[in-house]
């Protein structure tokens, strides 16, 4: 598959360089919005988000995500979406130090510049506990059973007990109704890293990562489960959680910044192991067809791995990697996705340039048979970025589908070496 690249960056701080969240219009292809954290990121709040009108030639930052307060804190990058009416939903985790972790959601109608009234979705039901890894999902399929229907998920976790939520809203936002959609974990059971995907019927699917930690809470090196879990009713009520993989994280090695989970080999820099799921909503052969893809720790290097389910995730197949490489290249933070002709894109960060000085390039690969092979990888930059000025990489490699364009968010290193927000436009 031929493939064009066009690259387009967005400024930011090394220091500020950390999750990335990207959505596209799809009533408006070119109008493109990519959500940004850090430490001094729009003036100390840490969350904004940048809008492009042009498919990525020009940016504007909005910054009115609230959070000034002295006693409030966003807790991380907000996840973003847009609805078929062309408005952007954001939710944002937030931390109070009277009330504990909350998560709220806005809607703004011109890319996030404005924004209207701010409406709490749930705060923790833990005492003292706090909410993060929010995701979104929006049900735009126009034969649901539940259209426009807005999905957030997130963990709820306290020092004792962990359960990943799922909140559903059938008024854009203002009123929530939440459900927890895994069991409620305790003792040295992690649960983390969800991620939403609805399907053309109204079907709602969710995974997330599980592992039993040592020394508290500590899963370096362990063996993690990742599982989905199904919604047939809107969220109201959820499935028994099903295994679609068996995973392990890599070990410590001086990963001191991610105490839980690791990160990447060799570095100081954390990662995120979600395990990203995609719905074919094209209506071609494979329609229907659930994919999801995930990173693993074997022969000493991370590696990204692709399963996929035609029974609604009740079973997967054995999941393989979507591209070989050299020994001591690690492959990490893929995500997957499906466009309206039923072809698969899958990006991650890949180290088959310079694995031994961590060096790292997204790639993309393609698939237009459901999964069985795969394109060449193509690096989607030439310049070779480096992860030791960034204290974690968690969540830089989500990308989205622009009319028949690929755009991928990532953190990288421009030709001067310094780290900023970019976004590649490729087309298959």
């Amino acid at each position: 598959m031929a493939q064009a690249e066009i690259r387009q960056t967005v400024p930011v701080a090394s220091e500020t360089a950390g999750r990335v969240a990207i959505a596209a219009d799809a009533a408006h292809p070119k109008r493109l919005v990519i959500s940004g954290w850090g430490a001094d990121h729009c003036g100390g709040v840490g969350a904004g988000v940048h809008l492009s009108e042009d498919g990525g030639a020009t940016w504007r930052t909005g910054c009115t995500l609230p959070g000034n307060a002295d006693d409030e804190r966003p807790l991380e990058t907000p996840a973003v979406a847009f609805d078929n009416e062309g408005t952007l939903v954001v939710a944002q985790p937030f931390y109070w130090d009277a009330d504990g972790g909350s998560l709220v959601v806005g809607r703004s109608h011109d890319g996030g510049q404005t924004w209207g009234d701010w409406h709490k979705v749930t705060r923790s039901h833990f005492e003292r506990g706090t909410l993060s890894n929010a995701t979104l999902a929006i049900d735009t399929s126009p034969t649901s059973r539940y259209p426009g229907r807005l999905y957030a998920s997130y963990t709820d976790n306290s020092r004792k007990r962990v359960v990943i939520r799922v909140g559903w809203s059938d008024d854009g936002g203002r009123q929530w109704t939440v459900e927890n959609a895994s069991p409620v974990a305790s003792g040295k059971e992690l649960l983390d890293m969800s991620h939403l995907a609805t399907g053309r019927d109204g079907s709602v699917y969710l995974s997330y990562l599980s592992c039993i930690g040592v020394m508290g809470t500590d899963c370096h090196g362990r063996p993690a489960e990742l599982r989905v879990i199904r919604s047939a009713n809107g969220g109201k009520s959820w499935s028994a959680p099903v295994v679609l993989a068996q995973t392990r994280l890599p070990p410590d090695r001086g990963n001191w910044q991610h105490p839980n989970y690791g990160g990447l080999p060799g570095t100081g820099t954390a990662l995120s192991f979600s395990p990203v799921i995609a719905v074919d909503n094209s209506g071609g052969p494979h329609q229907n067809r659930l994919y999801a893809v995930m990173t693993t720790y074997a022969h000493q290097r991370l590696q990204v791995l692709l399963a996929a389910s035609d029974d609604q995730g009740a079973t997967w197949s054995a999941p393989q990697p979507v591209a070989a490489g050299p020994k001591l290249a690690d492959q990490f933070m893929p995500w997957v996705s499906v466009n309206a002709e039923g072809l698969v894109a899958v990006t991650w960060l890949d180290q088959r340039a310079q694995p031994l000085e961590a060096g790292y390039q997204p790639m993309v690969a393609y698939s237009a048979d459901g999964g069985a092979s795969f394109s060449k990888p193509k690096a989607l930059q030439k310049q070779i970025s480096q992860p030791g000025a960034l204290s974690t990489l968690s969540g830089v490699a989500s990308h989205t589908w622009a009319g028949d364009r690929l755009k991928t968010g990532f953190i990288g290193t421009d030709e001067a070496g310094v780290t900023i927000l970019q976004l590649s436009t490729s087309k298959p």
